[in-house]
């Protein structure tokens, strides 16, 4: 950063290793920054609406994955944060549209699957967090926390010999 310090890019991946160590304000910092000196770079807002969720002001976290994407309406993971942020207010029905476009561009991510599986638990649509965790499964099978989740929903609908075997 010291050799060039208007290269965004440095920034951002300096921002990146502080939010590791938890320096948030230093973080932030050098989000802003990024930011600044390209403000048309989807990836610094996702960065930073990360870091607010981390820090739980929600509403500004909405606003930078709004931005990012308006920037970049093709990448799912920004989606699937700003369902998490909606999940997190209670606001069901906007999370849902979101990790179904996150879906619908990456029908591949089993993690939006599994966070689409536990809002339908919170609402106890059971029968569709299922269909959630079977598909996550079918996408990764590695993830022992999926099969977990999943016998739980079986539990939920009484197939207790079904969870017995997850």
């Amino acid at each position: 950063i010291e050799l060039m310090p208007e290269n965004p890019q440095y920034r951002m991946s300096r921002g990146d290793v502080y939010a590791c160590m938890n320096e948030v304000e230093k973080s932030l910092e050098d989000y802003n920054t990024a930011i600044n000196l390209d403000a048309g770079n989807d990836l610094y807002y996702y960065k930073r609406g990360n870091l607010y969720q981390f820090l739980e002001k929600n509403n500004l976290a909405l606003t930078d994955y709004l931005k990012a994407i308006r920037l970049n309406a093709y990448a799912s993971d920004y989606y699937c944060a700003r369902g998490d942020i909606y999940y997190q207010m209670g606001e069901y029905g906007m999370a849902l549209q979101d990790y179904k476009q996150a879906i619908d561009l990456d029908p591949t991510d089993a993690n939006v699957y599994v966070c689409r599986a536990n809002l339908y638990i919170d609402t106890e649509q059971y029968e569709n967090a299922l269909e959630d965790y079977n598909k996550a499964i079918e996408i990764d099978d590695s993830n022992p926390l999926f099969y977990t989740n999943r016998a739980n929903v079986l539990q939920h609908l009484g197939r207790k010999n079904e969870a017995v075997n997850d």
